[in-house]
């Protein structure tokens, strides 16, 4: 029945989420199954030192009772973790070298890699054998046998690794890929700020301080990750805008305001064709809209406006009020503070509003020159 749960589970895991997470869902139910006092996951996160000891390792998920100590694991980890890469390691009867293991608490271990292919994530491994008659996984009496791990046991923990080591390359593919993307859309604000310098700057602020409302508005680490991207994009829509325009030094004409106006649009058509930026879209198209219907470009009004612009509008605009244009110099935070309570409920959703003097403090540090 584990089996069959975990093979469901190896189908619908999310690709952003942690190994730790996958781990806390998998790992309790195998230690029944494994009869172990813990199952410790651990995750290699540097090289071997010139001396031959490990840097670091970091625990990523501890399921039981903390039979041992932290120091236990690097040095269980230091004598058997190259073996274990090899095949599956067991230890009934700790001796020889490992002899100081029984002085801190290990009576028996298995240990094995999670790993996959030339990716190799860290360890698993379960400590201490129980012995006697307990409850099994569903309520019914067991006879634990011999204080020993063996091939049953071995076999169950392999095939957790096979799922925790496919879902750890997946995620470090995702994260390459994401990296590959944010470091391409950077490229491409950076194209526009060459062209209009004084937004240098702008778009990184912009996607702070919306990144930060979204946290104060209850939004989960996918949320804030989108709109933050969302902020960096907002104004890529401006490479298309003429020189002329963008970079006019007086103000601005109805007729080349109009044009400004537009840039949303050419943004949203410029990365609507990439499907990996799908999510952005919202924001980058309706960053301007005012929630009582009078902005741009769809004249939405109230909730009909997307969250992320929602968001976005009053992040977008306390940047451009301290921020240093062409034809005036910034505000003072507090005079755009002051506009901000005066737009609450009007140009800028309230609640939006409220979050924004929630975390005042912490914004003003964000976009500090």
């Amino acid at each position: 029945a584990w089996l069959r749960e975990l093979a469901l589970r190896i189908e619908h895991c999310e690709v952003s989420q942690d190994v730790s997470v996958v781990a806390e869902a998998v790992l309790p139910t195998l230690r029944k199954l494994v009869r172990s006092e813990a199952l410790v996951l651990v995750e290699k996160t540097s090289t071997v030192s010139s001396g031959g000891r490990l840097n670091d390792l970091h625990i990523a998920r501890w399921c039981g009772e903390p039979v041992v100590s932290r120091a236990t694991v690097e040095a269980l980890i230091e004598v058997y973790g190259d073996r274990a890469r090899s095949q599956p390691v067991v230890v009934n009867q700790p001796g020889g070298s490992s002899a100081l293991f029984a002085a801190v608490g290990v009576r028996s271990l298995a240990m094995l890699p999670v790993e996959r292919d030339d990716f190799h994530f860290g360890w698993l491994i379960a400590i201490n054998h129980l012995t006697g008659v307990t409850t099994g996984v569903h309520g019914a009496a067991q006879d634990m046998g011999a204080d020993e791990f063996g091939t049953i046991e071995a076999g169950l923990m392999q095939s957790a690794c096979v799922l925790l080591s496919t879902h750890a390359r997946n995620v470090e593919f995702f994260r390459e890929k994401e990296q590959l993307l944010v470091g391409t859309v950077k490229s491409l604000v950076r194209t526009l700020e060459a062209r209009d310098p004084y937004t240098c700057g702008h778009s990184d602020r912009v996607a702070t301080i919306s990144a930060i409302l979204a946290e104060e508005l209850g939004g989960q680490s996918a949320d804030c990750e989108r709109i933050r991207l969302s902020g960096i994009l907002h104004d890529i829509g401006k490479i298309g805008i003429p020189d002329s325009v963008l970079n006019k030094p007086g103000r601005l004409t109805q007729e080349e305001f109009s044009i400004i106006q537009q840039h949303p649009e050419i943004g949203h058509s410029i990365l609507k064709h990439i499907p990996s930026l799908a999510h952005v879209l919202p924001g980058v198209l309706h960053h301007h809209e005012a929630y009582d219907g009078s902005g741009y470009p769809g004249g939405l009004a109230g909730e009909d406006i997307p969250l992320d612009g929602r968001i976005m509008a009053v992040a977008d605009a306390y940047d451009a009020m301290t921020s240093d244009r062409p034809y005036r110099s910034g505000m003072a935070h507090a005079k755009a503070e002051s506009i901000l309570r005066d737009g609450s409920g009007r140009q800028w959703q309230s609640e939006v509003v409220d979050a924004f003097f929630a975390r005042r403090d912490q914004i003003r540090l964000a976009v500090a020159r």
